[in-house]
């Protein structure tokens, strides 16, 4: 996952938001947005980057990934690589039950339950 102030920094410049619109939305002034925009600043100002993120009128998946990895750089910087790594071993964790169950599977379409008499 990228981490957050590129995330914003795409998103921002693709909404073709005005710094001055996003300002209003927020609360920070122009000159801070585009300092944001521009990946020279960080807000720890939650609510003020909530109304900012919700501004920019994401579809909710987008919006819901834009949050997470604000929420992930806010707690920690280096956090994001943390979760991209274990949703990587979840990942990988979920291929291998899948081809399990698939082996599994094909064993009894092979050799189906004999009764015992």
């Amino acid at each position: 996952m990228p981490d957050f102030m590129t995330l914003f920094q795409n998103y921002a410049n693709e909404s073709k938001l005005s710094d001055s619109t996003l300002a209003r939305a927020s609360g920070f002034s122009r000159t801070y947005i585009n300092k944001m925009r521009n990946g020279k600043k960080f807000s720890r100002n939650y609510e003020r980057m909530m109304k900012v993120i919700e501004c920019l009128q994401l579809e909710k998946n987008v919006e819901d990934e834009l949050k997470m990895a604000y929420q992930m750089q806010l707690s920690d910087d280096g956090g994001y690589m943390i979760v991209d790594a274990v949703s990587q071993l979840i990942k990988s964790f979920d291929a291998i039950v899948m081809e399990r169950d698939n082996r599994i599977l094909l064993t009894e379409e092979k050799w189906p339950e004999q009764k015992i008499y």
